[in-house]
């Protein structure tokens, strides 16, 4: 699933791209917190909507995990193919690109 977050005003972010946009908003000791079901029944746990924020801000804790599990971007391919295993011809698809932030990570 690819989201899509924007700062609406200050504290305040709009997380689109899921079946509705969700509000995150940031408190005055700075916790984030979003108004989907997800995160009202979970407790103690974040949401994707607020990882999603995290990631826009580049959230050093974030950055870090990511950095564990996503591989460093390989800029010499554009592409990925695959090849079915019976004949024919095969399919690519574009690689999207990192963000920024994480791109900057890896230098």
């Amino acid at each position: 699933m690819h989201l899509d977050a924007e700062e609406s005003a200050p504290g305040r972010y709009v997380v689109t791209g899921g079946a509705a946009p969700h509000e995150v908003t940031e408190s005055a000791t700075g916790t984030l917190a979003c108004d989907c079901a997800d995160a009202a029944c979970r407790a103690g746990i974040e949401c994707k909507h607020v990882l999603r924020v995290k990631l826009m801000r580049a959230d050093p804790a974030v950055m870090a995990a990511l950095k564990d599990v996503v591989p460093p971007p390989n800029r010499s391919r554009q592409y990925r193919c695959r090849r079915p295993r019976t004949a024919g011809i095969g399919s690519c698809s574009r690689i999207s690109p990192l963000p920024s932030t994480l791109d900057a990570q890896w230098g």
